[in-house]
């Protein structure tokens, strides 16, 4: 939160990656031996800006073309020559392409190690067929394995809807219903998910608006991040403007 209350945009790609499913039927997932390999895509070690620069030097080892006059000379015709009439000497394989160190530098954004977190849903992508069986490719989020474990949850005659032991519904995903709020889940079965794996649930939030003109170009923007975090029945945290714009 410390990097959070100095407005810094925090997220890398680890953080924003989310894991997809797009080998095996919805309802294979998390239970048949073929999850094995799925199970842990969730699971991901992140690291976060600091909103700190650092300045790297590296050195790389790249091509010496110091002689490459010398090596036009031998393969370009000189004016007025016909290039049909030119021929290369015997003498072009004297020349050898040395090899020299490169030194650079560049500015790069300072990031920390947070540890290991665990990604609350996986997206379920089902692609067009050609078989009639449906129009358009199917997708919508799914609980992690470790909620579908720990929860109980099971599936019910709506792919994407979850239910708990009492034949409740216990999370879905929101755009099932037309409101697109992505994955839902009951708060009481999270408060005791959370408890038992002693967690906490936290939002990273990256976003950007734009105002467009008349001829469709952009006229102003701004890119925004933030960190909310969930914890005791409260959500605490801000959405800002990334203090490096």
């Amino acid at each position: 939160m410390r990097y959070a209350s100095d407005k810094v945009n925090l997220i890398v790609n680890e953080i924003s990656w989310i894991s997809e499913i797009y080998t095996m039927f919805c309802r294979e997932y998390p239970w048949s031996s073929g999850s094995k390999s799925l199970r842990n895509l969730t699971h991901r070690n992140v690291k976060i800006r600091t909103g700190r620069k650092n300045e790297v030097t590296e050195t790389h080892t790249v091509p010496d073309f110091s002689n490459i006059d010398q090596i036009l000379k031998l393969y370009m015709p000189e004016d007025g020559d016909n290039l049909d009439d030119c021929s290369i000497g015997d003498d072009i394989k004297d020349i050898e392409i040395l090899m020299k160190e490169q030194t650079s530098t560049k500015v790069i954004d300072e990031v920390e190690d947070i540890g290991e977190i665990i990604c609350s849903y996986v997206h379920f992508l089902w692609e067009e067929e050609f078989d009639a069986s449906k129009e358009k490719a199917l997708s919508w989020s799914m609980p992690c394995a470790e909620l579908i474990d720990d929860l109980k949850l099971q599936y019910g005659n709506c792919d994407g809807v979850f239910y708990d032991e009492n034949n409740e519904i216990a999370a879905f995903d929101s755009s099932l219903s037309g409101q697109h709020a992505g994955l839902v889940i009951r708060k009481e079965l999270l408060d005791s998910f959370l408890e038992k794996r002693n967690l906490r649930f936290v939002w990273f939030v990256n976003a950007s608006k734009e105002i467009h003109l008349p001829d469709g170009s952009i006229g102003e923007y701004s890119d925004w991040s933030g960190l909310l975090s969930y914890e005791n029945g409260n959500v605490t945290g801000e959405i800002y403007i990334n203090a490096n714009e």
